[in-house]
């Protein structure tokens, strides 16, 4: 950004992809009038997901029918359609198969530029092709490296701590190529002041480029205008948690700790994960993208023996969308969820979708779901109701069977009302097809709509809460931190598959405490990546993840059927803060501070030798 700085691209004319000044409320009156103001600057360090498995991609041509068959490791929206559109094919010409197991992802699993090169050298060649990035190549080229942000905060508030007004300014680095990152900058927008009352904010986001590997959206960075929360119990699940690590013992060891010479802190931080995503921070961010639909599917059928088979678009990196489906479809019909067979469709026989990102699936495809079973409950009573020859209001459904109220000896049950439905057209109410199955296609909750011209948009429906409380001790002569104690309050409304939640919660936790003191991929003055290998690119292993606690509450949502949000990227978010502030905290004693991620050993090293080194020269 600064004047004469090499150009990336010389015919861009500059670095600079995006900027733009939001202003909600009175945010200069407020800091005139605030009592007290304090600015400091944070910075996110360039990390990553680090899946399991690296991205894979294989494309056969059939020239007989003129398609394009692919089958690929991906998370990502629209991907036939942007790869149709790349290789100049019609939408009808490709064909994505969702059945594979993507091998983790949470943002990092796109590789359009993969897929395109593959699929035209298949269609070139007429053989078969199959491209699998190696790790050196993931790390380097792929899809994967994440947000490289500079925060510049500003906050006024009151001597009570009350929060009257802030300022950000972010300066994101996307690498060489643009792609979608800079709309990436919109996320903060979704829940920009949190769980907190800020009447006034200004944002300020400026995307640059750099000799960088391109950015990706990694595991929904940043999701902190004009969105409405939709529940919430946050002093409640702040106060379980403080109760579940016992707070007053908590002080209680890190001054120990202190006294005999250790240098201990404790950290406490809240979040929101905003879930259920609509497009509409893309459309914020770009007035010339009038997207206001991110709809999910779901087809429910019900063959001639009675079992029910759910049908989805989209691709599994681990979430648990088999397990979603069944127990949904299986709590309305009132049918065992194990008797009921998820499968995957493939691009040109299924439903739209937009994908498993945002933390959409609970919400959107959970309501799909639940959408098409509710057709299927209603179509059964009123097979019922014509067949008895009675309203509807009439009848009780339980069980799989229908029956009269208050008689309930006449009743029709689950194979009898299947038989109707597909063999029997005679017993079937005027107008109702031959058959039992219900598509279901739902919108966002409260999406639909164009952002105002002064930038208020709900992004989100749902808003998914935690609470962060750890302690953390660092070793004062190598500057190694150990996390001693770590509890996390969670609040996803109805968790439909507990286990599942829990596992991409314990998931997120580690993935943030990499973030917070271990991943960086670090660049030398002239471009070149320092830390493209695991010897360089440090991920935390068993060693470094503690034992976790979760804390569970309850707040449903009115926006979804059975209560549920999103879950599974907030302790990426959530777990950093809590970590930054015990570090610094451990490190106040010294008169020392930290406010770059990843807080290294030797960055923590760095700055207590500093801070000693002061003291002994005063």
């Amino acid at each position: 950004l600064a004047p004469g700085a090499p150009l990336v691209h010389p015919a861009h004319g500059s670095n600079l992809l995006y900027h733009r000044k939001f202003v909600w409320g009175p945010v200069e009156e407020a800091f005139a009038d605030a009592e007290h103001k304090i600015a400091f600057r944070a910075v996110w360090g360039r990390s990553a997901t680090v899946p399991i498995e690296t991205f894979g991609v294989a494309a056969r041509w059939d020239a007989g029918t003129g398609i394009l068959d692919i089958w690929a490791s991906i998370q990502m929206p629209k991907f036939p359609d942007q790869t149709a559109r790349a290789l100049r094919l019609p939408g009808n010409a490709v064909r994505v198969h969702y059945d594979v197991d993507v091998g983790g992802s949470y943002g990092v699993k796109r590789g359009i530029k993969h897929t395109v090169l593959v699929g035209y050298l298949a269609k070139k060649l007429g053989v078969a092709v199959r491209l699998i990035e190696d790790r050196l190549e993931n790390l380097r080229g792929g899809d994967m490296q994440g947000p490289d942000r500079i925060f510049d905060m500003q906050l006024a508030f009151d001597a009570d701590g009350a929060i009257r007004a802030m300022k950000i300014r972010a300066v994101d680095d996307v690498g060489a190529y643009a792609g979608r990152s800079p709309f990436q900058l919109g996320k903060p927008v979704t829940a920009i002041c949190g769980p907190y009352a800020i009447d006034a904010i200004e944002y300020e986001p400026t995307s640059v480029m750099t000799n960088k590997t391109p950015q990706e959206a990694v595991r929904g960075f940043g999701q902190s205008s004009g969105s409405t929360y939709d529940s919430g119990d946050y002093h409640a699940v702040l106060d379980e948690t403080l109760a579940a690590i016992d707070y007053v013992s908590l002080v209680r060891a890190r001054d120990e700790a202190r006294r005999s010479g250790r240098l201990a802190g404790i950290g406490i931080s809240s979040c929101l994960e905003p879930s259920g995503g609509n497009s509409a921070f893309e459309v914020l961010m770009n007035p010339k993208n009038e997207t206001t639909t991110w709809m999910d599917s779901c087809l429910v059928r019900v063959d001639l023996s009675g079992s029910v088979t759910g049908v989805i678009n989209n691709s599994s990196a681990g979430q648990g969308h088999e397990s979603l489906v069944s127990t949904v479809v299986g709590e309305i019909l009132e049918r065992d969820p194990a008797t009921i067979r998820v499968v995957r469709a493939d691009s040109l026989t299924a439903l739209p979708s937009n994908s498993p990102v945002g933390s959409r699936m609970a919400i959107m495809l959970g309501g799909a779901a639940a959408g098409a079973a509710k057709t299927i409950k209603e179509t059964l009573i009123a097979i019922a109701a014509h067949n008895f020859e009675c309203s509807p209001g009439d009848l009780e459904y339980r069980d799989g069977g229908v029956s009269l109220k208050g008689a309930p000896e006449k009743k029709l049950v689950w194979d009898q009302l299947v038989e109707i439905a597909h063999r029997k057209f005679h017993k079937l109410p005027a107008g109702l097809e031959p058959g039992l199955q219900a598509k279901f296609v739902w919108e966002v909750p409260t999406g639909g709509a164009l952002p105002t011209p002064e930038g208020r948009i709900q992004i989100y429906p749902c808003y998914a809460f935690e609470a962060h409380v750890v302690l953390v001790e660092i070793d004062p002569d190598t500057g190694k931190p150990a996390i001693r104690k770590y509890v996390c309050g969670h609040d996803c409304g109805v968790m439909i598959n507990p286990d599942i939640v829990h596992g991409m919660t314990y998931g997120g936790i580690a993935h943030g405490i990499g973030a917070a003191l271990y991943e960086k991929f670090a660049y030398t003055e002239d471009g070149q990546l320092a830390s493209g290998t695991f010897m360089d690119y440090l991920i935390p292993s068993a060693m470094e993840v503690p034992g976790l606690a979760i804390v569970d509450h309850c707040t449903p949502s009115p926006l979804t059927t059975f209560g549920q949000k999103g879950s599974g990227e907030a302790g990426y978010l959530g777990a950093p803060a809590a970590i930054a502030n015990a570090i610094n905290d451990a490190l106040d004693p010294l008169g020392a501070s930290i406010d770059t991620l990843p807080m290294s050993h030797l960055a923590i090293w760095k700055v207590i030798s500093e801070a000693r080194e002061k003291a002994a020269t005063t």
